[in-house]
């Protein structure tokens, strides 16, 4: 027989992001609050040219104190850097930085998008490249995952879920423990007994003083 528990009670600290995610293809910024990633090489390079106009400004007369290497670009990219700049609202804007990123590289496939948590105040701008699964980094990110353990007989490990493969499931599968049994690869004549965490009991424990 196989027992599943489903523990919804405590959070699952033990996945971290970069387990599921390649920084070098996924920035994510916007809320200090949170934790930030921006090593990917496009958004550093895009950065350090926003950098310059940011602190030297756009006219001609600027263009000789730029610290980036800007003689690496073609004329049509550094007009439309400056110009995409100039229009620009705020230099830090996501959405900015994509364009200016689509300059420098035009042939790579950028993305950008809010992930939120379960608060009002839980959320992130993420740029990524196409083919990010950015609804398992929304999960990961702000902990919208489940903690599941699977026994068999001696046998017992963990596994994770997101929130809302869980609420799937529970709602819209024709049968939970079918769910289960796919995922797991269980036996169709193997009896699977599933169990669901329902709140958290504290003891007290008395050490005789005196």
């Amino acid at each position: 027989m196989t027992t599943i528990k489903i523990n919804t009670e405590e959070p699952v600290d033990y996945v971290e992001l970069e387990d599921v995610v390649d920084f070098n293809c996924v920035v994510i910024k916007g809320n200090r609050d949170y934790i930030s990633h921006e090593e990917a090489p496009w958004w550093k390079e895009a950065n350090e040219f926003i950098r310059d106009m940011d602190t030297f400004g756009t006219d001609e007369e600027s263009f000789f104190w730029y610290d980036n290497d800007w003689d690496k670009l073609t004329n049509e990219q550094k007009t439309e850097i400056i110009r995409l700049y100039d229009e620009c609202q705020r230099s830090d804007d996501y959405r900015f930085i994509m364009n200016v990123i689509k300059v420098l590289h035009p042939n790579l496939e950028l993305e950008g998008c809010t992930i939120r948590g379960y608060c009002q105040g839980d959320w992130q701008d993420v740029i990524y490249e196409k083919g990010i699964d950015v609804d398992l980094l929304e999960a990961v990110y702000f902990g919208k995952i489940t903690d599941i353990i699977v026994e068999n007989g001696d046998d017992c490990y963990g596994d994770w879920i997101t929130d809302d493969e869980l609420w799937e499931a529970e709602r819209h599968e024709d049968n939970l423990t079918d769910f289960f049994r796919k995922r797991y690869d269980i036996p169709d004549d193997e009896e699977v007994e599933i169990y669901k965490s329902n709140g958290i009991i504290r003891t007290i424990k008395w050490e005789k003083v005196c």
